[in-house]
Protein backbone atom coordinates (compact mmCIF):
# COMPACT_ATOMS: atom_id res chain seq x y z
CA UNK A 1 0.00 0.00 0.00
CA UNK A 2 2.76 2.44 0.89
CA UNK A 3 4.63 1.51 -2.27
CA UNK A 4 1.52 2.23 -4.35
CA UNK A 5 0.99 5.60 -2.65
CA UNK A 6 4.62 6.50 -3.26
CA UNK A 7 4.25 5.55 -6.91
CA UNK A 8 1.10 7.69 -7.26
CA UNK A 9 2.83 10.62 -5.57
CA UNK A 10 5.82 10.27 -7.88
CA UNK A 11 3.64 10.39 -10.98
CA UNK A 12 1.51 13.19 -9.56
CA UNK A 13 4.44 15.53 -8.94
CA UNK A 14 6.40 14.51 -12.01
CA UNK A 15 6.56 17.24 -14.65
CA UNK A 16 8.43 15.28 -17.29
CA UNK A 17 5.37 14.87 -19.49
CA UNK A 18 4.48 18.54 -19.12
CA UNK A 19 8.01 19.59 -20.02
CA UNK A 20 7.90 17.29 -23.03
CA UNK A 21 4.62 18.82 -24.20
CA UNK A 22 5.92 22.36 -23.73
CA UNK A 23 8.89 21.59 -25.95
CA UNK A 24 6.59 21.32 -28.99
CA UNK A 25 5.97 24.41 -31.10
CA UNK A 26 2.22 23.90 -31.49
CA UNK A 27 1.74 23.74 -27.70
CA UNK A 28 3.72 26.96 -27.22
CA UNK A 29 1.70 28.70 -29.92
CA UNK A 30 -1.55 27.51 -28.35
CA UNK A 31 -0.52 28.87 -24.94
CA UNK A 32 0.44 32.25 -26.40
CA UNK A 33 -2.86 32.41 -28.33
CA UNK A 34 -4.81 31.56 -25.17
CA UNK A 35 -2.95 34.27 -23.24
CA UNK A 36 -3.71 36.89 -25.91
CA UNK A 37 -7.37 35.92 -26.02
CA UNK A 38 -7.58 36.04 -22.24
CA UNK A 39 -6.02 39.50 -22.19
CA UNK A 40 -8.41 40.95 -24.75
CA UNK A 41 -11.42 39.21 -23.21
CA UNK A 42 -10.56 40.67 -19.82
CA UNK A 43 -10.34 44.17 -21.28
CA UNK A 44 -13.53 44.23 -23.32
CA UNK A 45 -15.59 41.83 -21.21
CA UNK A 46 -16.85 44.43 -18.69
CA UNK A 47 -18.02 46.72 -21.49
CA UNK A 48 -19.88 43.85 -23.17
CA UNK A 49 -21.62 42.87 -19.94
CA UNK A 50 -22.55 46.43 -18.97
CA UNK A 51 -23.88 47.16 -22.46
CA UNK A 52 -25.81 43.86 -22.48
CA UNK A 53 -24.24 42.83 -25.77
CA UNK A 54 -23.35 39.23 -24.95
CA UNK A 55 -25.62 37.86 -27.68
CA UNK A 56 -24.08 40.23 -30.23
CA UNK A 57 -20.60 39.01 -29.38
CA UNK A 58 -21.77 35.42 -29.64
CA UNK A 59 -23.36 36.13 -33.02
CA UNK A 60 -20.31 37.88 -34.46
CA UNK A 61 -18.02 35.06 -33.34
CA UNK A 62 -20.35 32.44 -34.82
CA UNK A 63 -20.56 34.31 -38.12
CA UNK A 64 -16.79 34.15 -38.45
CA UNK A 65 -17.57 30.64 -39.67
CA UNK A 66 -19.38 32.16 -42.65
CA UNK A 67 -16.36 34.24 -43.62
CA UNK A 68 -13.99 31.32 -43.11
CA UNK A 69 -16.17 28.98 -45.21
CA UNK A 70 -16.39 31.54 -48.01
CA UNK A 71 -12.62 32.05 -47.89
CA UNK A 72 -12.10 28.30 -48.08
CA UNK A 73 -14.47 28.08 -51.05
CA UNK A 74 -12.83 30.84 -53.11
CA UNK A 75 -9.30 29.90 -52.07
CA UNK A 76 -7.81 32.61 -49.83
CA UNK A 77 -6.78 32.77 -46.19
CA UNK A 78 -9.29 31.19 -43.82
CA UNK A 79 -8.17 33.34 -40.89
CA UNK A 80 -8.58 36.54 -42.87
CA UNK A 81 -12.00 35.39 -44.05
CA UNK A 82 -13.08 34.68 -40.48
CA UNK A 83 -11.92 38.12 -39.40
CA UNK A 84 -13.81 39.81 -42.24
CA UNK A 85 -16.92 37.76 -41.48
CA UNK A 86 -16.89 38.82 -37.83
CA UNK A 87 -16.37 42.47 -38.76
CA UNK A 88 -19.23 42.44 -41.27
CA UNK A 89 -21.51 40.73 -38.75
CA UNK A 90 -20.69 43.33 -36.09
CA UNK A 91 -21.35 46.12 -38.61
CA UNK A 92 -24.74 44.62 -39.50
CA UNK A 93 -25.66 44.29 -35.84
CA UNK A 94 -24.75 47.91 -35.25
CA UNK A 95 -26.65 49.26 -38.28
CA UNK A 96 -29.79 47.13 -38.05
CA UNK A 97 -30.08 46.89 -34.27
CA UNK A 98 -29.75 50.47 -33.10
CA UNK A 99 -32.67 50.15 -30.71
CA UNK A 100 -31.99 47.93 -27.73
CA UNK A 101 -35.37 46.20 -27.89
CA UNK A 102 -34.79 45.23 -31.54
CA UNK A 103 -31.18 44.16 -31.16
CA UNK A 104 -31.72 40.53 -30.17
CA UNK A 105 -34.23 39.96 -32.97
CA UNK A 106 -31.83 41.38 -35.56
CA UNK A 107 -28.98 39.27 -34.23
CA UNK A 108 -31.09 36.13 -34.36
CA UNK A 109 -32.16 36.72 -37.97
CA UNK A 110 -28.66 37.60 -39.19
CA UNK A 111 -27.14 34.70 -37.25
CA UNK A 112 -29.53 32.15 -38.77
CA UNK A 113 -29.00 33.52 -42.28
CA UNK A 114 -25.22 33.62 -41.88
CA UNK A 115 -24.96 30.08 -40.54
CA UNK A 116 -27.12 28.89 -43.43
CA UNK A 117 -24.68 30.51 -45.85
CA UNK A 118 -21.79 28.85 -44.03
CA UNK A 119 -23.37 25.42 -44.47
CA UNK A 120 -23.94 26.19 -48.15
CA UNK A 121 -20.31 27.23 -48.66
CA UNK A 122 -19.08 24.10 -46.89
CA UNK A 123 -21.33 21.98 -49.10
CA UNK A 124 -20.04 23.65 -52.27
CA UNK A 125 -16.37 23.22 -51.28
CA UNK A 126 -14.88 20.69 -53.72
CA UNK A 127 -11.93 19.66 -51.53
CA UNK A 128 -11.64 17.24 -48.64
CA UNK A 129 -14.70 16.98 -46.42
CA UNK A 130 -12.57 16.81 -43.28
CA UNK A 131 -10.95 20.14 -44.14
CA UNK A 132 -14.26 21.93 -44.54
CA UNK A 133 -15.93 20.42 -41.48
CA UNK A 134 -12.88 21.23 -39.36
CA UNK A 135 -14.11 24.84 -39.50
CA UNK A 136 -17.10 23.90 -37.36
CA UNK A 137 -15.03 23.02 -34.31
CA UNK A 138 -11.49 24.34 -34.72
CA UNK A 139 -8.50 23.57 -32.54
CA UNK A 140 -6.36 26.04 -30.70
CA UNK A 141 -3.34 23.79 -31.19
CA UNK A 142 -3.70 24.35 -34.93
CA UNK A 143 -3.22 28.12 -34.78
CA UNK A 144 0.20 28.18 -36.43
CA UNK A 145 2.59 31.09 -36.84
CA UNK A 146 0.39 32.88 -39.38
CA UNK A 147 -2.72 32.71 -37.23
CA UNK A 148 -0.78 33.69 -34.14
CA UNK A 149 0.65 36.73 -35.91
CA UNK A 150 -2.80 37.80 -37.07
CA UNK A 151 -4.18 37.28 -33.58
CA UNK A 152 -1.40 39.37 -32.06
CA UNK A 153 -2.04 42.21 -34.54
CA UNK A 154 -5.76 42.20 -33.80
CA UNK A 155 -5.06 42.22 -30.05
CA UNK A 156 -2.72 45.18 -30.43
CA UNK A 157 -5.37 47.01 -32.45
CA UNK A 158 -8.02 46.38 -29.80
CA UNK A 159 -5.70 47.51 -27.00
CA UNK A 160 -4.78 50.66 -28.95
CA UNK A 161 -8.44 51.54 -29.51
CA UNK A 162 -9.29 50.96 -25.86
CA UNK A 163 -6.32 53.03 -24.72
CA UNK A 164 -7.44 55.87 -27.00
CA UNK A 165 -11.11 56.05 -26.02
CA UNK A 166 -11.30 54.27 -22.68
CA UNK A 167 -12.71 57.14 -20.60
CA UNK A 168 -15.42 58.30 -23.04
CA UNK A 169 -16.32 54.67 -23.77
CA UNK A 170 -16.65 53.99 -20.06
CA UNK A 171 -18.77 57.12 -19.68
CA UNK A 172 -21.09 56.10 -22.53
CA UNK A 173 -21.31 52.57 -21.15
CA UNK A 174 -22.05 53.38 -17.52
CA UNK A 175 -24.57 56.17 -18.20
CA UNK A 176 -25.53 56.39 -21.90
CA UNK A 177 -28.29 58.95 -21.32
CA UNK A 178 -25.99 61.45 -19.63
CA UNK A 179 -23.30 60.75 -22.22
CA UNK A 180 -25.78 61.44 -25.03
CA UNK A 181 -26.80 64.70 -23.34
CA UNK A 182 -23.18 65.74 -22.93
CA UNK A 183 -22.64 65.09 -26.62
CA UNK A 184 -24.90 67.98 -27.59
CA UNK A 185 -24.09 71.66 -27.69
CA UNK A 186 -26.83 73.92 -26.48
CA UNK A 187 -27.39 77.29 -28.07
CA UNK A 188 -29.22 80.27 -26.62
CA UNK A 189 -32.41 79.23 -28.39
CA UNK A 190 -32.34 75.92 -26.56
CA UNK A 191 -31.73 73.80 -29.64
CA UNK A 192 -29.36 70.89 -29.42
CA UNK A 193 -27.12 69.53 -32.18
CA UNK A 194 -24.83 66.48 -31.99
CA UNK A 195 -21.21 67.40 -31.49
CA UNK A 196 -19.20 64.26 -30.87
CA UNK A 197 -21.32 61.19 -31.86
CA UNK A 198 -21.50 59.80 -28.34
CA UNK A 199 -17.77 59.27 -27.79
CA UNK A 200 -15.77 62.37 -26.97
CA UNK A 201 -17.20 64.75 -24.34
CA UNK A 202 -17.00 68.51 -24.87
CA UNK A 203 -13.86 70.13 -23.55
CA UNK A 204 -15.07 73.55 -22.48
CA UNK A 205 -18.26 75.52 -22.11
CA UNK A 206 -17.99 79.15 -23.10
CA UNK A 207 -19.89 82.05 -21.61
CA UNK A 208 -21.93 82.45 -24.81
CA UNK A 209 -24.02 79.47 -23.80
CA UNK A 210 -22.50 77.03 -26.26
CA UNK A 211 -20.82 73.89 -25.07
CA UNK A 212 -17.90 72.74 -27.23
Amino acid sequence: MEHRLADVGHHLFSFDITAHLLSHDFVQQALVAAALLGLVAGLIGPFIVMRQMSFAVHGSSELSLTGAAFALLVGFGVGLGALIGSALAAALFGVLGRRARERDSVIGVVLAFGLGLAVLFIHLYPGRTATSFALLTGQIVGVGYTGLTMLALVCLLVIAVLATCYRPLLFATVDPDVAAAAACRFTRSGSCSPRWSGWWPPRRCRSSGRCW
